[in-house]
């Protein structure tokens, strides 16, 4: 996959401009026209994944040892409030519990 830069994502405009022109105003034959919408079909997929590459590009990104330090910290300091570790206060209140059948008596 190539990126495109302004210069070519302008070129590619006006000769989408211009291929739009001469479908409404010169005959073309039905194969003529599904190539041209092919072309400015995959323009328009061309700028989604540029746009999409941009975004993802501008994202802060940290170092993963910088993350795992985070992480750690975290749950550190978390880990009082985690009920996993520490349990429940009541049966009622633990949500993993083995639900009670019904009987009829």
């Amino acid at each position: 996959m190539s990126m495109l830069n302004d210069e070519a994502i302008s070129y590619i405009i006006e000769r989408t401009e211009l291929f739009q022109y001469y479908r409404n105003h010169i005959h073309l034959t039905y194969l003529d026209i599904a190539v041209m919408d092919m072309v400015i079909t995959n323009l328009q997929q061309q700028r989604m994944i540029t746009e999409q590459l941009r975004r993802e590009a501008a994202i802060k990104r940290i170092m993963v040892s910088k993350a795992i330090e985070d992480i750690m910290k975290y749950i550190t300091e978390h880990e009082q409030e985690d009920c996993l570790l520490v349990g429940f206060s009541s049966q009622k209140s633990n949500p993993f519990r083995e639900k009670s059948s019904c009987s009829i008596l």
